[in-house]
């Protein structure tokens, strides 16, 4: 916004000065002209030196302030360059409808439409009726145009981050998002000294229905899938596909045993959505949490999916939570049976 109209007062500022130097005698004065192009360049000159800093209520102000700047325009140019200087309104009006909301750039037009008036109405222009009429009409044709490309624009930019953080299957976060959150949901429990846990959850025997009944079934299985457990979540939770089968859980203010209960849940409702079905579905699921077992993103990661490991080599459809010993276990007893909840 504030490169926007740096561009704006400072091409305009440039076109005023460039009417002062071509032919012709527009009977107009030039100093307030060469005054307007002055103080173009300041505003220019400061929406690039602070616009990161400035406050929204400065541009908010930007529209009005043309409004002043063609107002001395039309005054001081002369009634034969009133028309030329007159189509700086519509930048006025584009601006306004672009960053603000309708309203305001409905309020931008009115004033430019009445100041155009009052310069018709002061010089005694020939064709006031027409003129007012057409250049208003005009405006808020443009202005509306524009408003609605905006919206159109930042409709086009929110279907895309959803779609970029959303799997489109399931309706579920995406890895990206799991990711991202589990970040944010880290730091948010070093600083608040808060419990966090990681869910590492995957379907047990899922190749086989892909193999038997088709894809087309394998994905209607992890859509139920992705109902029930959101179904079953708590809101204040992030529920990830990570890819194929396989699912993850930030668990926000959970600790070991409020995990492993939300696991339960989990694993009962998957169970229970597939119980009239020939082929049961079942779930296995790994836990790990902060601070207990780590307290880095990778840490976390590496130890939900270890305790998920584990799980599968139980015989699957049970909940393990992580223990500090359990990488030698799996490594070098095959058949130790982890914690198992």
């Amino acid at each position: 916004m504030a490169r926007t109209f740096a561009y704006l007062y400072g091409f305009g500022g440039l076109l005023v000065a460039v009417t002062l130097v071509l032919p012709g005698d527009s009977g107009g004065h030039p100093l307030p002209l060469a005054g307007v192009s002055l103080l173009a360049f300041i505003v220019t000159g400061f929406c690039l030196w602070r616009g990161g800093s400035l406050p929204v209520a400065f541009f908010r102000a930007l529209p009005l302030l043309g409004v002043v700047f063609v107002a001395v325009l039309l005054f001081s140019g002369g009634p034969l360059a009133s028309a030329a200087y007159a189509l700086f309104f519509f930048w006025v009006a584009v601006s306004a409808f672009y960053f603000f909301h309708a309203a305001y750039g409905v309020f931008c037009a009115s004033v430019s439409s009445a100041c155009y008036l009052g310069v018709l109405l002061i010089g005694h222009h020939e064709l006031i009726a027409l003129n007012w009429v057409m250049m208003t009409g005009a405006l808020f044709v443009a202005g509306v145009l524009v408003g609605r490309l905006r919206s159109r624009v930042d409709g086009l930019f929110d279907e895309l981050a959803y779609a970029a953080r959303t799997d489109s299957l399931t309706g579920l976060a995406n890895r990206r998002e799991f990711e991202e959150r589990l970040r944010e949901e880290i730091a948010r429990a070093e600083r608040q000294e808060i419990p966090l846990s990681v869910l590492a959850l995957d379907l047990d025997s899922f190749k086989a229905i892909n193999d038997h009944q088709g894809h087309h079934a394998g994905d209607l299985v992890l859509q139920r899938v992705g109902a029930a457990l959101r179904g079953e979540g708590r809101t204040v939770d992030t529920l990830a596909r990570i890819g194929g089968d396989e699912f993850m859980i930030v668990a926000t203010g959970a600790a070991d045993d409020d995990a492993e209960l939300l696991s339960r849940r989990l694993r009962q409702a998957v169970a229970e959505e597939f119980l009239d079905e020939p082929a049961p579905v079942t779930l296995s699921v790994g836990i790990a949490s902060h601070p207990a077992h780590s307290r880095s993103f990778d840490g976390l990661r590496e130890a939900a999916d270890m305790a998920l490991y584990a799980a599968k080599r139980c015989g699957g459809n049970r909940v393990v939570t992580f223990e500090p010993v359990m990488a030698e276990r799996l490594v070098d007893q095959p058949s130790a049976t982890p914690v198992v909840a």
